[in-house]
Order: structure tokens, then sequence, then C-alpha cells
């Protein structure tokens, strides 16, 4: 699924655009033959516009005249070999930094700022200033905000010594088409703009800045609680019943500083402005106009507001691989303060302030055979003035849509549950089946199979009314298949199941997803 943030990891290289592409028409009922065809006519375009013209495989160089041949390269080290760009999607962690196998040599496996790119790449024939442009569409898509078009470029800008690069820009342009009540919705549109640069002014530093705009008219809205209710019209229909429209513009800045060993620092800002409204008779209308009996609105940010949300928190990485880890840790604590201002004639956001923390605990753990666990853990609490837009996502540095949505409880749409306190629990068991080469490429497919669990708590009081009595815990569970491009490239379609999925889009109780990268 690309939801609000699934769709933007895929403008980080040309491959993972071409497999997006094509698996994405498979969605749309193409025939899974024609789509890999696609994949491999896209990927080799791609490779066939890069200054050295050679695929993702390393290459040897000869030896000298009487030199010892080289011992051949492992597939092992191929596949530990980190990707070193930045990774901002819809995970909810900053995986910009390569893996750290503390058992392996470190002249193979470096820190994160020191990116094993001349590991997985040809050095260039030229070490030489110069830019480098691609440009390709995207179509991929999910049953939360439709079929997704667009198209991403990227710059890349090379210099004597710097590795990967010196900088790099992605840029997106996007938009999703989904039927609607009175026809075909333009759901969604969103456009980035994102830069990386791995050593900010020849520091360890690595500085991610983004700009990003969205808008959204069929953004989810069921009300507080972990016990709202989605109650469909009499024929059977929900039209903008649990639907509000967004628009947002928003930067982003994030930094990753090395401490010591597998500990980083991890700081944040954000500036918003955002502008939220509600359609007539929805469930968003009739709760802006209520006041609480403490004479508090009953939700906050109806009004077009400006905020600032600064951030900072610890990462501890004991991968042994970043793009499809078998073992080791991944875990991100964080706090976060938001701050708002009207932004417009309205005061229903007057006094809007908050502050958030998260936990998100990873561990991998290898199984006999290709079989590795996944398992994952995630709370996230709010204190204060929230707008209910930022009700619907957790975490501190990366937000994701929880719990429902592709990177929380897949299954369940988004919007569906929200509250000031969340938590969630996902297991997976995934097992890489098949490894082959196809036009100088290096190709691997594996399954997966998962079940996720969560609920949310409106407040910090007990509030039958709104929370349910008992456990109140939401499910999913599902499965798929992921493909792994050369070392960095994972793309993956997943079916979930969930009773709640029905309450977006009656009579279908299932959630298709196409997002790039593994879940967690």
């Amino acid at each position: 699924m690309f939801a609000r943030h699934g769709i933007k990891e895929l403008v980080r290289s040309p491959g993972r655009l071409a497999v997006a592409t094509s698996l994405a028409g498979w969605t749309r009922g193409g025939s899974p033959a024609a789509c890999l065809a696609l994949v491999l006519v896209a990927r080799g375009a791609a490779a066939q516009t890069s200054p050295e013209g050679a695929p993702d495989a390393p290459v040897t160089p000869p030896n000298p005249p009487g030199a010892a041949a080289p011992a051949a390269e492992t597939p092992a080290v191929a596949e530990q070999a980190p990707p070193a760009d930045d990774d901002d999607d819809d995970d909810d962690a900053p995986q910009e930094g390569a893996s750290r196998d503390h058992t392996a040599d470190p002249l193979q496996v470096p820190r994160w700022d020191e990116p094993a790119i001349d590991v997985m790449t040809t050095p260039h024939p030229e070490d030489e200033d110069r830019s480098e442009l691609a440009a390709l569409p995207i179509v991929a898509g999910n049953s939360d905000i439709g079929v997704q078009f667009g198209g991403a470029a990227f710059i890349t800008s090379l210099a004597p010594g710097a590795r990967p690069y010196a900088w790099k820009a992605d840029i997106l342009l996007s938009l999703s088409l989904k039927p609607g009540p009175g026809g075909v919705d333009l759901a969604q549109q969103a456009h980035d703009l994102r830069l990386d640069i791995p050593r900010f002014l020849g520091s360890r530093v690595r500085v991610m800045p983004g700009l990003f705009i969205e808008r959204h008219v069929n953004a989810g809205y069921f009300g507080l609680g972990n016990a709202s209710q989605a109650v469909a019209f009499p024929d059977g229909s929900i039209g903008r019943r649990y639907h509000s429209i967004t628009e947002e513009a928003r930067f982003r800045l994030n930094a990753r500083v090395p401490l010591r060993g597998s500990v980083d620092a991890m700081i944040g800002l954000q500036l918003r402005y955002t502008d939220a409204d509600a359609y007539p008779y929805s469930k968003l209308a009739a709760d802006a106009v209520v006041v609480e009996a403490d004479g508090r609105p009953r939700i906050f940010g109806m009004d077009p507001i400006a905020s600032t949300i600064p951030a900072a928190g610890v990462v501890y990485d004991t991968r042994d691989n970043e793009v499809s880890p078998r073992s080791g840790a991944f875990d991100i604590a964080g706090m976060r303060l938001g701050v708002g201002v009207p932004a417009g004639a309205g005061t229903s956001n007057r006094g809007m302030r908050y502050v958030g923390g998260s936990v998100v605990l990873r561990r991998y753990v290898p199984l006999p055979g290709p079989f590795v666990f996944a398992g994952r853990v995630v709370g996230d609490v709010m204190a204060g003035s929230v707008p209910f837009y930022d009700l619907v996502q957790g975490v501190t540095f990366t937000p994701i849509d929880l719990i429902g949505g592709h990177g929380g409880l897949r299954g369940v749409p988004n919007g569906r549950y929200i509250g000031k306190i969340k938590a969630l629990a996902s297991a997976e068991v995934r097992a890489q089946l098949v490894t082959f080469g196809l036009l100088k490429q290096r190709f691997r497919a594996g399954a997966q199979a998962f079940v996720d669990t969560g609920r949310v708590w409106n407040d910090f009081r007990i509030d039958p009314a709104r929370d349910g009595r008992g456990l109140g815990l939401k499910y999913g569970a599902g499965g798929g298949v992921y493909f792994i491009w050369g070392a960095a490239a994972v793309i993956r379609m997943e079916l979930a199941y969930s009773p709640d999925a029905a309450s977006a889009n009656p009579g279908f109780p299932f959630g298709f997803y196409v997002a790039d990268g593994h879940a967690f």
C-alpha cells in the first residue's frame, strides 16, 4: 500500500520505481507475468542510463600480470551490503544508515556514515564533478486511496572523494483516483522534494531535509476512541459520513549523529501549515461543534493552523542487514512537542499544545531453513490539545498512520481508530524462497505471513463509552509475497483480512497493499 507515506520511498531509485509500476499494475487486473516483463524492461533501461553502463552487481577489475586471482565474492557479502540512501518512508524509523554487523569485518560493513558503496556498485571510472538526472513514471495503489499515478525525478551530484554522492535530490508528483459517492474522486495529491546530504559540511552528521505538500478528500475520521462505530446508510454505503478534507504543507529536517557503538542520536524539526474541513452531516462536522463538560472542544484542528514540532531521541541498531534483516534489533525512542497558532480568523485552535513520545522495538530471529521471525512492538502517547489529524498518526521522526494502514495494523483502514494512546504489536514469518538472475540482474523472491493487533485509548481517563470494556483488541492477518532486486530494492504485495476493513469499503473485508520495503 501507498498511503500517505508508502509511495515516497519509490523515488529513491529507478529500479524501485519500475518494480512498483509493474506490481501496482497487477493490482488492477494485469497479469503477473506481464508485470514482471515490464519490470525487466524498465530496469534494463534504467541501467543503460547510468554513466558506467553497468548493472548493480560489483565488477572486479582485471588482475595485473603475474598477480594471484582474487577470491570470488560470496553472495553473503553482497546481501549484507546496506543501501547508502536515506529511507524516508512509510516506516516509522530513519533507515538512512547502513546495517551494522558487529560480527563481520568492519571494513566490509562500516557504520552508517561510511557507506559500503564500493561493495555494492562499480567504482566510477572517472572521479569528477558531475550531476546525474533520472525520471520515471510511477503507478501504485491500495484499498485506502485507490490507484495512484505520477512521476518521479532525482538528481545526484557527484564529487571527488564523495561517497556515495555529495548530495541527492528526489522529486515526486502524484495523485490517486478512487470511486466515491459522486463518481471517481481525485482522492489524494502528494508532492515531495527531499534532499540527502550524507556528510553535511564535511562532518559525520547526515542531514535529510524535505518539503511535502498533500491534499486528501477522503481522509478517514470515524470518531474518537477504540469503540467508535461505523454505521452505513440504508443502502449499505457510507458516503461522506466518515470522510474529511485535509490540506498540508510541511517542511521536515532530520539529522542522525553517531554517538557510540550501535547507538546514534536523532534530532528533527517539522514546520507545518494545515487546513482541514468537514463534509456536511459527516461525523467530523458533528464532533466539531461539541464542547465537553470541562469546557474544551471535543476536537481541535478545524481552522487553518501553523505549527512547529521539534523532536529528539536515540536509535539502537544491531541488524545484520538493513534491507532484509535475519537477526538483530532496531529500536527507536523519541519525544516531540507540538505548538500551533491560528493561521486565519478561526479561534478553535487557540492554545493548541501537545507533547508526544514513542517507543518502537523490533527484533529479528533466524529460524531453521530460509525462515525468519520478525517482531515489532509500538507504543505512542500524546497529551494536551492534539489536532484530530495528528491523532491519526504516531511515531516521532517519520510519522506513520496508526493504528490502521499499511505501516501499522494491516487490514484496518486509515483513521478507523484514533486516540491519544496507541499500542500495536506485529509478528511476521518471512522466507526467501528463490534466487535467480535475469538480464544481468539479481532477483530474490520470498513470501510472508503476518498478524497485527492493537488498540487505542481516547485519553488517560477511563472512558467505556469511547474505549469500550475489556481488551478491545483490533486485528488483521494475512500474507503476501516480496521481491528483492539487487542489494536494496524491496517491493511487497499483501492481502490482509480484518473485520474492520468493511467500514471503509462495504462488503470487502480486506485491505490490499503494494508497498516499498518490509513493513518493519
